[in-house]
Formats: structure tokens, C-alpha cells, sequence
């Protein structure tokens, strides 16, 4: 039985708006090559039934996140939805409740930290808008750009990628997280040379990760990859039969 991935804020194809259609695809694409089923979290249906029935959730990339959220007011941030943040805080707590794997990508690594903000506000927060130089992390045009990350011995994701070094990844964010807004009981796994971090976890959880480049993107990052493949195999050490509710396996079918 393969393991149910819900993948937050996915578009229909053909539904009219071609932007969001093609990361969806690669989304589904991507998690379906590791061996996931997936069950698509629409962007504009409700996600509380299909919470239940995934054995792990992928939070994918976009947008910005409301800074308010972690306490500040708008410095730089960008195509803020405030739906999407509710769903996809609520899709979170409710994983990390049931304790299944979790991954996010790029905002999903984001939303992942700032859902983990501590209460006294230390932590758990953003730079909105990161320098370009020395690095440039943003879009050239709609294209991804490229730098290095070294990843750190000892970590999770190192053990996924096969070892700790250096890779090279692509980028497409202007957000991001750094050692002293990071979430408590979090560590970073990876680390950009202008000291942004590019890959974060929780030890003891199980799959707890975050990346901030883009392995669903076939090739531009081949090596994490790796990610993905670690992810679904996680989840699929925590599937569970159909839960029993009549229809469920219909409607997942479906979908």
C-alpha cells in the first residue's frame, strides 16, 4: 500500500489559472515518482476530513506568510493569503498532533518555523526580505537560480543526502529563516555562505524537516531528491489502513 501524502494548496488542472497549475503538477508528480499516493489538498475546498486519513503532509511553496503572525508588521512581504495561512497552520498542528512526517518546502519550511514560534516571541520568525548580495536567493525572471549549502554532519537531512558537505541547490525565495529566528527545540541542518538557513528539523520527532530549495523541481537539485524519497518511505512506516469511514477509499480515488 503506498502511503496518502496530502500536499497543502494545490490547483486543478485546467482551472483556469496556468501559474498555479504547473507547481501543482510538479508537486504531485514529484511525490507520486517516490512512491506516495497523493491526496490533493485543493486550495479552495475544506482539508479537516482528509487530515485524518494522510499518513504524511507536504506543505509546498508560495507565497509570504502574515508577519503578524510572528509579531511584526510588513517590511517586504509579499502575495500574503491569509486563508492559505489558516489552512496550512491548522494542517500542521493537526500532523503534529497525529505525529506523522512532515515536510516542508521553501514557504512550507517557513510556515513550519513560525507555526513552532515560541510564546515569549523568541524565535519562530522571518527576515523579510534577505539581502541579494553575496547571494541572490530570489526568482531570475521565472527562473530558479543557484548557490551552495553546506549541510551538517550529524544532522537528518545529512543522513538522507548521504552524508554532511557541500550541495548545490536551486533558490527561489526573497524570505527566510536565520539561526537566531529559529523556532526552540529546532536546529538547522543546512546552511547558505550568507548564513541563511536552508534546511531546519526536530530531533526525536521522527520526520520533522524543512528545506528551502525546491526538490520537487525534477533535476534542478537532484541530490535532495533524496529528501522526498526519505519522506514518503517515512510515511509510509506510519501508514495506515483506510480508516474505516464509508467511502474514504472512494473518495481518495477520486481525487
Amino acid at each position: 500500500m503506498r502511503p496518502k501524502i496530502g500536499i497543502t494548496w494545490l490547483y486543478r488542472a485546467g482551472g483556469g489559472n496556468p501559474s498555479e497549475e504547473e507547481p501543482s503538477r510538479r508537486y504531485t508528480a514529484s511525490v507520486e515518482g517516490a512512491g506516495g499516493h497523493v491526496v490533493p489538498l485543493w486550495h479552495d475546498e475544506p482539508w479537516d476530513y482528509w487530515l485524518e486519513e494522510i499518513d504524511g503532509l507536504l506543505l509546498s511553496g508560495g507565497g509570504d506568510i502574515d508577519p503578524s503572525r510572528y509579531g511584526e508588521e510588513n517590511r517586504g512581504s509579499e502575495k500574503i493569503d491569509l486563508e492559505r495561512d489558516r489552512k496550512e497552520f491548522a494542517a500542521f498542528t493537526r500532523a503534529r498532533e497525529r505525529g506523522i512526517p512532515i515536510l516542508g518546502i521553501c514557504r512550507g519550511m517557513q510556515v513550519i518555523n513560525v507555526a513552532c514560534r515560541a510564546g515569549d516571541g523568541k524565535g519562530g520568525s522571518l527576515v523579510q526580505a534577505l539581502s541579494r548580495a553575496p547571494i541572490d536567493h530570489t526568482l531570475d525572471g521565472e527562473n530558479s537560480r543557484f548557490h551552495w549549502v553546506k549541510v551538517v554532519s550529524g544532522s537528518q537531512l545529512a543522513q538522507y543526502l548521504g552524508g554532511a558537505g557541500e550541495y548545490r541547490v536551486n533558490s527561489r525565495h526573497h524570505q527566510g529563516v536565520t539561526a537566531e529566528r529559529l523556532a526552540p527545540d529546532f536546529v538547522a541542518s543546512a546552511f547558505s555562505a550568507d548564513d541563511v538557513v536552508e534546511g531546519l528539523e526536530v530531533p526525536g520527532y521522527g520526520f520533522l524537516l524543512g528545506v528551502q530549495c525546491h526538490p520537487e523541481r525534477s533535476g534542478e537539485a537532484p541530490e535532495f531528491e533524496a529528501v522526498l524519497r526519505a519522506f514518503v518511505r517515512a510515511a509510509g512506516e506510519h501508514a495506515q489502513p483506510w480508516c474505516g469511514r464509508p467511502g474514504t477509499e472512494a473518495k481518495i480515488a477520486a481525487r
